[in-house]
């Protein structure tokens, strides 16, 4: 695939039959729900590909998480790969005080868990038990830390 082909796109009206469309396709909505509210439009050549999003799960943190669902025809070509790179590497450049992306995953969503670990994210047990004490007893958490990520205080010392 051509990755400089690949575009990221927010919501406008005229990409309202994406959502109309798509989000009635069990294999795009089977893990996460996308609406046009949140949620913005991935596209290869012009042609739609998929939604993704991100959310700050936790304020106090300022950590961000990542949703995406590709159509059928461009899942296992390595497009997931490219957008969860490509989006992780730009929420690091663009938000340094960032110091963790998170991918939630499905435990029976084999392909989406090889895709975490291709892509250098490590299971975060810590946040799985978090969730387990919410009663959800589904969802794999992968992290990948910010290589630029300095604390505050460190910024302090660094300064003086």
């Amino acid at each position: 695939m051509e990755w400089d082909k690949v575009k990221f796109e927010s919501f406008r009206p005229s990409y309202e039959k994406y959502f109309d469309t798509y989000l009635k396709d069990k294999s795009i909505t089977e893990y996460v729900s996308f609406s046009k509210w949140d949620s913005s439009l991935i596209f290869y050549k012009d042609d739609f590909a998929g939604f993704y999003k991100t959310i700050t799960p936790d304020e106090e943190k300022n950590d961000k998480e990542i949703y995406i669902a590709l159509v059928p025809k461009y899942r296992k070509k390595g497009m997931a790969s490219y957008v969860v790179n490509t989006l992780t590497n730009n929420i690091f450049t663009a938000s340094p005080d960032c110091e963790y992306v998170h991918l939630s995953i499905d435990k029976e969503n084999i392909s989406s868990i090889n895709l975490a670990s291709n892509c250098g994210f490590i299971e975060n047990s810590s946040l799985e038990q978090e969730l387990r004490e919410t009663g959800d007893n589904r969802t794999l958490v992968f992290s990948r830390k910010n290589p630029f990520y300095v604390k505050e205080n460190q910024i302090n010392h660094l300064s003086k």
